[in-house]
């Protein structure tokens, strides 16, 4: 997946603090990924969003 930008991530979690540890794993899983249908993202299975 390509995310156009993080910065809206950012401004994103520093109105909801809590939000930030699941928006920077999941960034970081959307980022490496290379999902090309749905059915690549449904392989992926459950993420744990909180590490």
């Amino acid at each position: 997946m390509h995310i156009i930008s993080k910065t809206a991530l950012k401004q994103f979690w520093e109105k909801h603090p809590n939000a930030k540890a699941s928006l920077t794993v999941w960034y970081k899983i959307t980022s490496h990924s290379h999902w090309k249908h749905l059915d690549d993202v449904r392989q992926t299975g459950s993420i744990p969003l909180l590490p």
